[in-house]
């Protein structure tokens, strides 16, 4: 595959930014520069901007220019990092189906280097993992890991030992689940990435809270949830908060889960693109209701998850809101 051209004009601390996971500091600098009228450059910037608001949860923005990027891009020298951008794109809102298609049909294509077709096969793992094809998503993670061990991307091994663990974890795999866990929490601490630290903390606390050791969940969904909030990252705050109500409603903590399903309401008010975030909360916050014996309210989030799901054609967690049902049907009769 030809070598893509080298960009002149965007700063090196774009990039530098964006390697440390400093992505709102990537972004502000990138807004900041005067828009090209036409060329690569054009394409370029659009294209880092529509990266940089993606990992920080602006959906609707990182469409918008990744399209912007799209439009510019007449040689297509960036038409394979664009169209991996929006198939994650696809997948942080939860159309895991169409972004399985786009992925696939990238690998079909051919063509691609070593480190392009290992980002193809990591990101299909994605969206494997998220329609529930386990099996597949964890021989799309084993294929993405063996390139990056071979290139020592500590990055990409982080990355994919966590969704790895998260894959042996559904399928109730404790041992290979806690050992990805443990080398990712290792390399992630030695690299100073703070949001792999968060996010293997978050996956521990669901892993613990599978197990019924409730306290040791709280403990690491806690830990998260400090380091998104010091990172800005409000998808996966959202996440923890939802996580924290429903772990919460478990343990008979109910006024504390109100709490935490208040606090996700409020960060969801504001980010009105975080669908799926928003079905998740519907679906936890429907057993808060039923414990206090509101069965009405407790089926309104039932059916608002349903639809969103449905909406989003998101077969794993439509099986979420389907379980919530069926004890809904029980405990209320």
């Amino acid at each position: 595959m030809a070598e893509e051209p080298e960009i002149e004009g965007l700063p090196e601390e774009v990039e530098e930014r964006i390697d440390r996971g400093d992505y709102a500091g990537a972004l502000s600098l990138l807004e900041s520069l005067e828009v090209p009228a036409a060329g690569d450059l054009r394409a370029e910037l659009f294209y880092r901007i529509g990266y940089c608001r993606l990992h920080l949860g602006r959906y609707g923005q990182a469409q918008e220019a990744l399209l912007a990027a799209r439009a510019a891009d007449e040689g297509e020298h960036f038409r394979f990092r664009i169209s991996v951008a929006l198939a994650n794109l696809m997948l942080r809102s939860g159309r895991y189906g169409d972004a399985a298609k786009l992925l696939r049909d990238l690998l079909e294509s051919g063509g691609h280097d070593p480190e392009e077709e290992t980002l193809l096969h990591y990101s299909l793992g994605q969206a494997e993992f998220y329609l529930g094809e386990l099996k597949e998503a964890i021989a799309s993670f084993h294929k993405a890991l063996a390139h990056y061990r071979k290139s020592k991307s500590a990055r990409g091994i982080i990355s994919t030992l966590q969704s790895l663990a998260a894959a042996h974890q559904l399928r109730h795999e404790v041992e290979p689940a806690t050992d990805a866990y443990l080398e990712a929490y290792e390399l992630s601490k030695k690299q100073e990435d703070w949001q792999s630290v968060g996010l293997i903390y978050l996956n521990l606390g669901a892993l613990y809270q599978d197990r019924g050791h409730y306290i040791n969940a709280e403990h690491y969904f806690d830990q998260a949830l400090a380091i998104m909030r010091d990172l800005g990252r409000v998808p996966y705050e959202v996440s923890l908060l939802c996580n924290l109500g429903n772990l919460t409603v478990r343990m008979g903590l109910l006024d504390e889960a109100s709490e935490y399903f208040e606090g996700a309401e409020k960060l969801l008010e504001e980010k009105p693109e975080l669908k799926q975030y928003r079905g998740y909360l519907h679906a936890y916050r429907s057993e808060l209701h039923a414990d206090t014996g509101d069965f009405d309210a407790a089926a309104r989030d039932l059916k608002d998850a349903q639809e969103i799901f449905s909406a989003l054609k998101n077969p794993k967690d439509l099986a979420l809101v389907a379980e919530g049902r069926i004890e809904l049907a029980v405990r209320a009769h």
